[in-house]
């Protein structure tokens, strides 16, 4: 019988568990869970609490019977640094020279305490000269030594980390490139829009941003006192309360200066936010919120066929706050 191998991604908000099996016909799932991360899962400087994250972990394992299995890491730390450079076509110990060598001119500070990496994406020619277009990652040591103390800690036996992009690109190799070409895929999280485009079958760039549910609600409870729950639901209902979740809120006197959402008891939106009192207040709010993720989104768009002189063909939305 095939063993049990564990897949964890420790991100943000939450910390994502896949368990599953490899068979001759392919790989069988046997459980996928989402652990929501406490405040404390991650120091003031972004650094993982082990402390924190590590007894919810070992209580899985345990639970799953997964002790001494083999273990796969993927990293979606927004420390990590992905560019894509064109080196000539070279030995390989030649390369690995080169790339160190151009990772170092783009770092924010010593190499020496980054991890840096490459995966070779495909060739080209440039009139006489083979060209081999490369990945080039860089991830802060501490950041991984933290997975792998981590994973040690948990009595796994770790095969591979790898980061959030090169999983991205393999998954989108194997499952989306065939028949599909300039592709933007966009992973609305809670803190974070992270998106990744493909030019024909290869990976062409990446971005960052913070733009995610939870970055934008914040914003409107910092400037209108929206409590984030009202909001939530106005966002993830479509604009209609799911009253199974979210229960009525009355308002709070703290922000009566601002004005908060209420809802009625047949689920429509109501309440005020500056003398106004109608559900197309808060439609203009939504819409707003969800401009700022879309402006990101066409951003890429931009540099997509600025750089790449072609047009993005699809887009491909995931994630925990894709709804």
């Amino acid at each position: 019988m095939a063993k049990k191998v564990i897949g964890i991604e420790l991100g943000i908000c939450n910390t994502k568990i896949l368990v599953g099996q490899n068979h001759k016909d392919g790989f069988k799932i046997l459980d996928y869970s989402i652990i929501k991360n406490t405040e404390a899962t991650y120091n003031y400087n972004g650094e993982l609490n082990l402390l924190e994250i590590e007894p919810v972990l070992s209580q899985y394992i345990k639970d799953h019977k997964l002790k001494n299995r083999e273990c796969y890491i993927t990293v979606s730390s927004t420390k990590a640094i992905v560019r894509n450079r064109s080196f000539p076509k070279v030995k390989l110990k030649d390369l690995k020279e080169m790339v160190k060598f151009e990772a170092e001119q783009f770092l924010p500070y010593e190499s020496s305490a980054f991890y840096i990496d490459f995966r070779v994406l495909g060739e080209t020619v440039n009139g006489n000269e083979e060209l081999l277009n490369v990945m080039v990652v860089a991830v802060p040591k501490v950041v991984i030594d933290e997975f792998v103390e981590l994973v040690s800690n948990l009595k796994l036996n770790l095969k591979k980390v790898d980061i959030a992009v090169n999983s991205l690109y393999d998954f989108y190799l194997q499952y989306i490139s065939n028949g599909e070409k300039d592709v933007l895929i966009a992973d609305i999280g809670s803190k974070y829009l992270k998106m990744m485009a493909f030019k024909g079958p290869e990976y062409f760039a990446n971005t960052i941003s913070e733009n995610g549910i939870e970055t934008v609600v914040s914003y409107y409870f910092e400037n209108f006192g929206i409590v984030k729950e009202e909001m939530r639901g106005y966002l993830f209902s479509g604009g209609k309360l799911n009253l199974g979740k979210f229960k009525q809120i009355e308002k709070d006197p703290i922000f009566k200066d601002f004005g908060t959402l209420s809802f009625s008891s047949d689920g429509n939106l109501m309440g005020s936010i500056s003398g106004g009192n109608s559900e197309e207040d808060y439609s203009v709010i939504k819409s707003e919120m969800r401009n700022s993720i879309i402006k990101e989104v066409l951003k890429m768009k931009v540099l997509f066929k600025r750089r790449g002189n072609q047009e993005i063909n699809k887009l491909i939305l995931y994630g925990g706050s894709v709804d």
